[in-house]
């Protein structure tokens, strides 16, 4: 009965807690996500490259992780015609933010600045993007 009692108040005092992911509080996670028609890398230094269908967006890193797994960045974003040019993308400034949930899943969205997000997407940690190339 003390036993219960104790674990009891543990719980109800907030000092058991279920574990946190690593990156929760830290750093946006490094490696592959991949999801519908978008990729993102996040390299060892925390910055990250997002592919999609027809743009590609960049962020310098390394981006720092709200213990609610929460996100903010800004960057550039550019899109693309899937043939290269002389005078490269056009880039602009982006927005770029998300949420890492759990150890396996990262909503991300990318957003023009002052505008409506350009892309959403759900990604998941390790997986193989499902990419279309603009023609």
């Amino acid at each position: 009965m003390r036993n219960a009692l104790i674990l009891f108040s543990l719980i109800a005092s907030g000092c058991a807690s279920a574990p946190q992911p690593s990156h929760v509080g830290g750093n946006l996670p490094s490696g592959r996500w991949g999801g519908d028609q978008v990729a993102l890398e996040i390299s060892a230094d925390g910055s990250g490259r997002i592919e999609m269908s027809c743009a590609t967006a960049e962020f310098a890193g390394p981006v720092k992780v709200d213990v609610g797994g929460h996100f903010l960045t800004d960057g550039r974003f550019a899109r693309g015609t899937g043939v290269a040019t002389r005078e490269g993308p056009e880039w602009v400034p982006a927005t770029i933010s998300g949420r890492v949930d759990g150890r396996e899943t990262l909503w991300l969205d990318i957003a023009l600045r002052d505008s409506y997000p350009v892309r959403s997407a759900r990604l998941t940690r390790n997986a193989e993007p499902n990419l279309l190339r603009c023609l």
